[in-house]
Parts: C-alpha cells; structure tokens; sequence
C-alpha cells in the first residue's frame, strides 16, 4: 500500500496512549504499527508521549526503503523500547518472493541487527503459509 490510510490515528493517538497508561502498571506495550509508522512525521513525538505518560512503546515497521539504519537509532532515541519484524522466510530468495519486494530481507536483518545492538527487544513475526520455511534464530533467541 503506497499510501497513508486516510482513516488513521491523528492526534487521537495521544488521547489512546493516555487511556493506555490509565491500565497502570505494569506498563503495557503499544506497538506502533499499520502500513509503514516510520511514514508518519509525528512518529517520534508519539513515541517520547508514550513514554512521558508511562507507557512502553514499539514500533512495527514494515519491510521497505526506510527501513534504514537510522531509523532503529532514532526510535530508539526518542524511548521506544522495541522494534516488532517480519520475516517470513529464512532467506532472502523466500523472504523478498513471499513480500514481492526486492532487498526485503537485508533491510530487515539489518533492522534486527542495529536494533539489537541498541539493547533493543526484538519481536519477530512470521507469516506461516505455503512458500515460507521454518525460521532458525540468528545468533541468539534471546
């Protein structure tokens, strides 16, 4: 989907983290998803709200072009504590055929990667259907 879903959470979003942090602790998990959250320009504001109301925030992005190294670093920077992928195959021919997108799954390892070096929570989704195979952990599951 090449573009942003008119529908979305706009500063509506705020009032939910709000209602979220009401739940108390421990602090529940919002995870930022839908079509690509690294598209929205209040992304990192988002984020810095959730964590001033007391609520833990990821970020779920999807597999594309802005999927780049800085973007982990910022989300990491601005308080979100994880990042949630897919992968659903464990190479690059399975992953990028079953998403029809070229480099896919470079940019998600890459993700993985620099995501994990921050001392960030990984959360890996796996789509499982015919043409995707099993998954093994990289270096550790942990």
């Amino acid at each position: 989907m090449p573009d942003r879903n008119p529908r979305e959470l706009d500063t509506a979003a705020e009032d939910l983290l709000r209602q979220v942090a009401a739940f108390g602790r421990p602090a529940p998990l919002f995870v930022i998803t839908g079509g690509d959250p690294f598209r929205r320009a209040d992304l990192l504001e988002l984020i810095e709200y959730g964590e001033e109301t007391g609520v833990h925030v990821a970020a779920s992005p999807s597999g594309t072009p802005t999927l780049t190294p800085d973007r982990p670093r910022a989300v990491h920077e601005a308080g979100a504590v994880g990042l949630a992928l897919s992968l659903d195959g464990s190479t690059d021919e399975l992953h990028d055929g079953f998403r029809g997108v070229p480099g896919v799954f470079r940019w998600t390892l890459d993700a993985w990667d620099t995501a994990r070096a921050l001392g960030m929570k990984v959360q890996i989704n796996a789509t499982v259907a015919p043409g995707t195979s099993s998954l093994t952990c990289r270096t550790s599951c942990a």
